[in-house]
């Protein structure tokens, strides 16, 4: 996917965005902020993709807390406020394409993002995700993620 791609590593009270254009981050676009504040950002943009890390199934009989349910309201209100294409990528996905492997855990993730991108272009693990997001979002069509086209 070129142009401008949105990445969201979605929290239960605040979530990280990463703007990302042909495939390098946009220098000061990587924000932590409240989800009511990321949705009205959301509300301000336009003519991009955004990218949404969403939640799977997390093993046999696990019992999730409330925060999960809260994060996967606000990824609706997210995709709720946007007028254009939109894709949900499960962390999963995420993990073998940036990690280059099925099993890939999230420090292999992290490697590899760091050798693309420089190791101290963030601190926060969150915005790192969220650049993982984007930057699978951006090589989506070559790996056959489906997008959810709304127009």
């Amino acid at each position: 996917m070129s142009g401008r791609i949105i990445g969201i590593d979605p929290g239960p009270g605040q979530s990280a965005m990463v703007v990302v254009e042909a495939g390098v981050p946009v220098p000061g676009s990587d924000v932590w902020l409240a989800n009511g504040e990321l949705r009205r950002t959301l509300f301000q943009e336009s003519g991009a993709l955004l990218a949404i890390e969403y939640m799977e199934k997390q093993g046999k009989r696990r019992v999730v807390g409330r925060s999960v349910f809260d994060t996967l309201c606000w990824i609706g209100r997210f995709i709720e406020i946007w007028e254009g294409p939109y894709l949900l990528l499960m962390r999963r996905a995420i993990r073998a394409h940036i990690g280059g492997s099925a099993r890939a855990t999230g420090p292999d993730v992290l490697r590899a993002l760091k050798e693309r991108v420089g190791p101290k272009w963030a601190t926060s693990p969150h915005l790192w995700s969220a650049l993982a997001v984007a930057l699978t979002a951006h090589e989506a069509p070559e790996r056959g993620f489906r997008l959810e086209d709304r127009r």
